[in-house]
């Protein structure tokens, strides 16, 4: 088929396409051969090329799917004016190509075993019969959307357990890479509506799809029991544990507070002493926490005093709330607050800061009041910065 009658068959296939996500319409469809609608048709060179173009939109006619218009003045076969759609699926068929219709029709049948365990599947398909993409996909990719879904679903299995992401990609896709390629629709599946889009690593740990498994740093006086018995006094500067095996946490006495720490270097810099003794408990969230990581989170806040602070110190950003409201989430499952330590945009001293957008600020200022640090959120709105962790003096609570 010429190049020029192929552009304008794909264009009228098109408009039926999105015609076909507006319920309700029947306004005719057709293609204008004008230099405005198809600058290619009245840019042909030679007769010959013309006449391939006619022969190859007349063959669509004979099929039924189209009815061509011919300018009078020029007769038949002379210029053509306009193409009407007759029968929409033969169109396609002219073009050897798969439409949105069917496309759709098929991804309303294979998802509809996932819509009543994942709600977010209803939104998916709701933006693909308006018309819209779904994070870049569209009917034609609904394997992506599947397959994000085999991961979801694997992962509601195991709760609070985290997976190496290469390896868990190998076992259900026998692709090391395959689960990477699917992190934006991941994102979409899982997020709020309407959210911006998350870090991928940050993501992956929310998830629990790690690169390689985090121990659970903490620091303090107090003992960790495992899941085999045993029973380990917390060393100086800090321990590591694999946050599975941690089933109890114990205590001599109330610790006056509770301190996680989103930054790896600010973590190692107070549990070395820096700061002063560490008289309280400190935990590396590892950035995002992952959901063995809050697993044993939970064991902490389990073991410690009613007495003890619940305090988080993360970067000012939109990552770093994040983080925060996650914790905020264990926490008051333990029926316990979350106070912010450090992360007032307006410090007692000077620190370096970058400007934060608006989108950028109203996603802060959404997350600060959900956690319920009201007076945080009004400052963010009118100082509208990000800060990060480093650019802090290191201190303790008290």
């Amino acid at each position: 088929m010429h190049g020029v009658a192929r552009q304008a068959l794909a264009k009228l296939l098109a408009r039926a396409e999105r015609a076909s996500t507006r319920s309700g319409s029947e306004r005719a469809i057709a293609l204008t051969f004008s230099r405005a609608s198809l600058p290619a048709y009245g840019a042909l060179k030679t007769y010959e090329d013309k006449q391939q173009v006619h022969a190859a939109l007349r063959e669509a006619e004979r099929a039924g799917a189209i009815r061509i218009e011919w300018h009078r003045a020029a007769g038949d076969d002379g210029q053509v004016k306009r193409v009407v759609l007759i029968d929409r699926d033969r169109l396609a068929r002219s073009l050897r190509q798969r439409p949105l219709w069917e496309n759709l029709q098929e991804a309303e049948s294979r998802l509809a075993p996932w819509a009543g365990r994942w709600p977010c599947v209803e939104r998916v398909l709701s933006l693909w019969r308006g018309g819209k993409t779904f994070r870049g996909r569209g009917p034609a990719d609904l394997v992506d959307v599947i397959d994000a879904l085999r991961v979801l679903e694997h992962l509601r299995a195991y709760p609070d357990q985290d997976f190496v992401l290469r390896l868990l990609s190998v076992q259900l896709f026998r692709d090391s890479k395959r689960l990477e390629r699917l992190w934006a629709v991941l994102d979409g599946l899982t997020a709020v509506p309407d959210a911006p889009t998350r870090d991928r690593y940050q993501l992956y740990a929310e998830l629990g799809l790690l690169a390689h498994p985090q121990p659970f740093l903490i620091a303090g006086p107090g003992a960790i029991v495992r899941a085999d018995g045993s029973r380990t006094v917390i060393g100086s500067p800090y321990l590591g544990f694999a946050p599975s095996s941690i089933v109890r946490f114990e205590s001599d006495a109330p610790a006056p507070y509770l301190l996680t720490v989103e930054n790896q270097t600010i973590f190692h810099e107070l549990a070395r002493g820096v700061a002063g003794p560490v008289n309280g408990t400190l935990l590396f969230t590892g950035g995002m926490p992952s959901p063995a990581w809050r697993r044993a989170y939970a064991v902490v806040l389990n073991g410690i005093s009613r007495e003890t602070r619940i305090f988080h110190w993360g970067d000012i950003d939109r990552g770093g709330f994040r983080v925060a409201r996650k914790l905020a989430e264990d926490v008051s499952a333990a029926g316990r607050h979350l106070i912010p330590w450090r992360m007032t945009s307006s410090p007692d001293e000077e620190v370096p800061s970058r400007p934060a957008s608006a989108a950028q600020v109203d996603e802060m200022v959404r997350l600060a009041n959900e956690i319920g640090w009201t007076e945080i959120a009004r400052e963010l709105r009118v100082s509208q910065i990000f800060v990060e962790q480093e650019a802090f003096e290191l201190r303790l609570p008290r």
